[in-house]
Formats: structure tokens, C-alpha cells, sequence
């Protein structure tokens, strides 16, 4: 059995294929699927009278559907745009939660090693993560330095930095207060 198309859908297109067929071969249809527009049955009964109309299950769903929808709204009352938006909601897969902005093209993995690679390159103790940041961008290596930060933080590989200690009493309570004006205290 062969097959048979054309542009466009409608009534013409489906007289196209009917005239395509011929007479004798439109008498011998018994049967036909199609969905229960108006103008398919208005053309089947013209060019097929003999031929019963099936209806196309998947038509028929839908329409079954959509009276039990209609239905439901009617009793819980609830507006159509909910009922199209949950629908909505069940066709569409949901998404993976992703990082926003720019995809970088190195991972941090492969960030964190080509850093410790300048690290280790390095002639001291330990590099900032601004000279670690800039490094990389001579050689074509462009991310941010907060990306670079959090990297060396969370790999350890910050420079040692020494912490502030405290100096003995504190020379004052914050308040001041003079026996004159202009008056050196």
C-alpha cells in the first residue's frame, strides 16, 4: 500500500487526496479514523457516503478529558487558568537546578590544580589570591577572583598570614574629653 501527501490540511487538501484516489477506490472504504471535526465528516459524506466515521481514540481522549475538566471546574470552582497551568506543569519535565551565569570551561578541579601548579612554581612561601588570580589570565585562564578565593580557601592554599594579637591595655575607653578647648590632651 503506498502512501500520499500534501501541503496544507483542510478541506481541499482532503479533496486532493480523495480525487487522488478515484471513484472506485472511494466506494470500497468502509471505514475511516479521523478526529470528529465538522468539515472531515462534511467531506467523507460527500466523496464517501457509504463510509462509516470512527472516531481517532486519541480524539477521543482529549475530548473526555476536557468534559471532565470542565466538569471539575464547574464543581470545585476553580478557574480554568489553574487547571491549564497544572497540566502545563505534568508535560513539561522538570528542570535540574543549575549555577547561574556564564559556563566556565575549566572545572574547579582542573582551576585548583592549575593553581597549585603556580603555587608550586613559585619562588615563595606562598602567593595572595590576587597574584594567583592573575597569573593563570597571562596564559589565556580567565575566571573571577572570588572563584579563585574560595578555591585556595577551601584547598588550604592561601598564603600564612599572621593574626592580629593585642598590644597590652587599651590607652583610653573610646570617650575623651579635654579641660579646654585647643588644648593638647
Amino acid at each position: 500500500m503506498g502512501g500520499w501527501a500534501a501541503a496544507g490540511r483542510g478541506e481541499a487538501t482532503l479533496h486532493q487526496f480523495f480525487d487522488a484516489l478515484g471513484p472506485e477506490r472511494c466506494a470500497a472504504i468502509t471505514l475511516v479514523s479521523a478526529d470528529a471535526a465538522a468539515w472531515i465528516a462534511a467531506v467523507m459524506h460527500e466523496r464517501c457516503p457509504q463510509a462509516r466515521l470512527c472516531l481517532n481514540p486519541l480524539h477521543v481522549l482529549q475530548r473526555a478529558t476536557a468534559a471532565l475538566d470542565e466538569v471539575r471546574r464547574q464543581v470545585l470552582e476553580i478557574p480554568r487558568s489553574t487547571v491549564d497551568a497544572e497540566r502545563a506543569r505534568a508535560r513539561t519535565p522538570a528542570r535540574v537546578p543549575q549555577k547561574r551565569g556564564p559556563k566556565t570551561a575549566w572545572s574547579d578541579a582542573g582551576l585548583t590544580e592549575q593553581i597549585r601548579a603556580l603555587l608550586h612554581a613559585s619562588p615563595w612561601l606562598g602567593e595572595g589570591y590576587r597574584k594567583a588570580w592573575a597569573q593563570p589570565r597571562r596564559h589565556g585562564i580567565r575566571t573571577s577572583q572570588a572563584r579563585v578565593l574560595r578555591l585556595m580557601r577551601a584547598a588550604e592554599l592561601l598564603a600564612p598570614t599572621r593574626h592580629a594579637r593585642a598590644h597590652g591595655p587599651t590607652a583610653h575607653d573610646g570617650t575623651i574629653t579635654t579641660d579646654r578647648p585647643d588644648a593638647m590632651w
